[in-house]
């Protein structure tokens, strides 16, 4: 597996994971770069945003995962916002639920956990999928 080093992106759409499920930082760590395939060893590589479908209450949300061996947070997209959540920063996931909840125009609900799958196979037919909880 290998970076496609003429594409290089600051921020991250839907649609980059459409055409690309894998992005890793590039050398610099200023940009991210596409990877060329989804079956991939993450030894290679530091942190991965890989795409991935999220569920929770009834709600489901196209987005990706941060992290490899396991994943610190997550980001999902509704209509074009992305919400970002973390498990090294509680004020941002609180925030980001407010905000989250305001613009789905619905009443606050238990949020964690989230289940995640995703298509992308990890090393020897890993599949990607599990639960995340931030304790909020």
């Amino acid at each position: 597996m290998a970076r496609l080093n003429r594409i290089k992106k600051k921020i991250l759409t839907i649609e980059d994971f459409e055409k690309y499920p894998v992005w890793t930082w590039d050398d610099e760590m200023e940009n991210v770069q596409p990877l060329s395939e989804t079956e991939l060893a993450i030894e290679e590589y530091g942190d991965l945003f890989i795409k991935a479908r999220f569920k929770t209450c009834g709600y489901e949300f196209d987005g990706y995962l941060m992290g490899g061996d396991t994943f610190y947070g997550f980001v999902i997209f509704i209509n074009n916002k992305k919400f970002m959540f973390n498990e090294n920063l509680n004020s941002l996931n609180k925030s980001q639920l407010y905000e989250l909840f305001w613009f789905l125009k619905c009443k606050p609900f238990r949020f964690f956990p989230v289940e995640y799958e995703s298509n992308v196979v990890l090393n020897v037919n890993r599949k990607i999928s599990g639960t995340i909880s931030f304790g909020l």
